[in-house]
């Protein structure tokens, strides 16, 4: 009788870490290309921040690329400006490339007017050639 009991404890320990080592491969692959390519650019990102722009339905490819664009050009600009941004309902491609034509003119205009600026759907003057 405990020969039974301890088969079934071993087998339930065993199926709950499976369990949790197929969970959190499937994470890991899910967003193992969008960290990698973030790391590779030097973007600090951790793989729960990923996940949280899930959960938080945020999609992680818009946002890494919109990071890697800023990263590469030299603006600083954090990955929660980003997810709000996005949330906001900001395109985060067209914003970034403003903001980097901003720092390349020395304009005077910052993420959040550019953000402000493309949700009422338009360009500033100031960043127009």
């Amino acid at each position: 009788m405990l020969v039974a009991q301890a088969r079934i404890a071993f087998l339930l320990v065993f199926v709950l870490i499976l369990a949790a080592v197929v969970a959190y491969l499937t994470v890991f692959f899910r967003f193992a290309y969008v960290w990698l390519q973030a790391k590779m650019a030097g973007v600090e990102l951790s793989l729960p921040q990923l996940l949280g722009m899930t959960f938080r339905r945020i999609d992680p490819r818009k946002v890494v690329h919109a990071l890697i664009m800023a990263r590469q050009a030299g603006v600083e600009v954090s990955v929660d400006e980003m997810e709000r941004a996005y949330l906001q309902g900001a395109n985060l491609a067209r914003v970034t490339e403003s903001l980097v034509h901003v720092k390349q003119n020395d304009l005077d205009l910052t993420f959040w007017d550019l953000v402000e600026t493309d949700l009422e759907g338009g360009v500033p003057a100031e960043s127009r050639q």
